[in-house]
C-alpha cells in the first residue's frame, strides 16, 4: 500500500464502466487515498468542471480514454489543455490504443503520460501502483 500524505482526486473520463470497476479495483489494492471520481463524456466532463469552478476543487490528475462517443478523446484532451481552469492538471491518456499516430498526436495536444490498459487485474494494479508512485511520490503536484 502507498501511504499518501493527504487523499488525491482521481477523474476518470471514460464511457466503459467495467474499465471504471477495474481501475476503482487496482486503486484500492494500490492506496486508499485516492478518490476515484468517474465521467462517461465530453458533456459530463465540461459539468464537472463548471461544478468545479464555483468550489474551486479540481482533480489532481485526470485519466482520459481515447475511445470515447460524440467528443473524442483527443477533443477532449485539446479541450482540457485550452481550458482555463484545467491546463495545469496532469493528464494521463488510458487507453487500449497502442497507434503511434494516438501516442503522437496526444503528445503535440499536451497529455503527460499515455499508457496502455493492460488485461489482468494483477497487470492493471502493477501499472497503476507505478503511476500512482510516480505522481505521489516522485513528483510534486500543488496542492
Amino acid at each position: 500500500m502507498i501511504e499518501l500524505n493527504r487523499k488525491l482526486d482521481l477523474l476518470l473520463i471514460d464511457d466503459d464502466p467495467d474499465d471504471k470497476y477495474l481501475l476503482n479495483q487496482a486503486l484500492n489494492k494500490v492506496t486508499d487515498n485516492i478518490n476515484l471520481l468517474w465521467v462517461d463524456s465530453g458533456l459530463q466532463l465540461k459539468q464537472y468542471v463548471a461544478e468545479c469552478e464555483s468550489t474551486l476543487n479540481y482533480p489532481d490528475l485526470i485519466f482520459l480514454d481515447l475511445n470515447l462517443p460524440a467528443m473524442s478523446g483527443m477533443q477532449i484532451l485539446k479541450w482540457i489543455k485550452q481550458s482555463t481552469a484545467c491546463h495545469s492538471i496532469p493528464v494521463i491518456i488510458y487507453t487500449t490504443s497502442q497507434s503511434e499516430r494516438d501516442i503522437a498526436e496526444a503528445y503535440n495536444l499536451g497529455a503527460n503520460s499515455y499508457v496502455v490498459k493492460q488485461g489482468t487485474l494483477k497487470e492493471i494494479v502493477s501499472t497503476i501502483s507505478s503511476i500512482v508512485n510516480y505522481w505521489t511520490r516522485i513528483v510534486k503536484l500543488p496542492n
